[in-house]
This record gives structure tokens, C-alpha cells and sequence, in this order.
């Protein structure tokens, strides 16, 4: 079981090596709340300034900086083969606020979430309860 570690710092850098995904460190139901990498938008990130991306949400765990929103950024920095990417950390104290976080980022921002994102939060709201 992954151990959330306290750390709360806005917008530094972190070697892409330090960062995990929610399954990596094993957090229950972290697939209900990732949605699938799209190659356009990854395209679209690169046809930017990578340097003028927002920095990416991490919580720091025993297992290293656990990636919350920010998964197309990090796939876009393994293609244009960069070591490092601006973050921010929030501390988080267990796997549902972490699962909570990324749903509610989905839904702020990016691509918009496509009927099975939808279902998949509701069901994890229903189960959460």
C-alpha cells in the first residue's frame, strides 16, 4: 500500500524519473479516473512551447511523486526527450482524495470527458459514499 507523504510546493521541477502514475504505486480504481492518453492532444502539446505548459499535480509517496493531472504533459516530454517538468505538490492523505483530485481536474480543464469518463466518476461517487 502506497504511503502519501506530506509535501505542499507550487511549481518547481522534477526529474521525469521521479514520477509514478496511479497504478504504478497501486492506488485502487485509479483507472475509473484516468482517461485514455490522446495522441492529437499530444501532438498539440508539442506544437507548443513546453516551457509555457502549466506545471503538473503530483502527491509525493513513498514511491516517489504520484502523477494526478498532467498525464499528457508527461507523455509529451518522453517524446520531445526531456528529463525534467515543471510540478506542483499537494499533500494528499489517502487514495480516494487522490482519485477525487484527478476527477475533479478532468473536469476542470482539458479534453472534455466523454461519456464513459462521466459514468466511471459516477460510479466511483456511489462507491466513495
Amino acid at each position: 500500500m502506497v504511503q502519501f507523504l506530506q509535501e505542499d510546493r507550487e511549481d518547481f521541477v522534477a526529474k521525469i524519473s521521479d514520477l509514478r502514475t496511479m497504478e504504478d504505486v497501486g492506488i485502487e480504481d485509479a483507472h475509473l479516473a484516468r482517461r485514455s492518453t490522446d495522441p492529437n492532444h499530444i501532438i498539440s502539446l508539442l506544437l507548443g512551447d513546453a516551457r509555457r505548459w502549466p506545471p503538473i499535480l503530483v502527491t509525493k509517496t513513498d514511491q516517489g511523486y504520484v502523477i494526478i493531472d498532467g498525464y499528457h504533459r508527461v507523455a509529451a516530454t518522453t517524446v520531445i526527450q526531456l528529463d525534467e517538468i515543471r510540478v506542483s505538490c499537494k499533500t494528499f492523505k489517502t487514495e480516494q482524495d487522490v482519485i477525487r483530485a484527478c476527477f475533479e481536474a478532468n473536469l476542470r480543464h482539458g479534453l472534455p470527458l466523454n461519456e464513459t469518463s462521466i459514468s466511471n466518476y459516477a460510479r466511483w461517487l456511489c462507491i466513495d459514499v
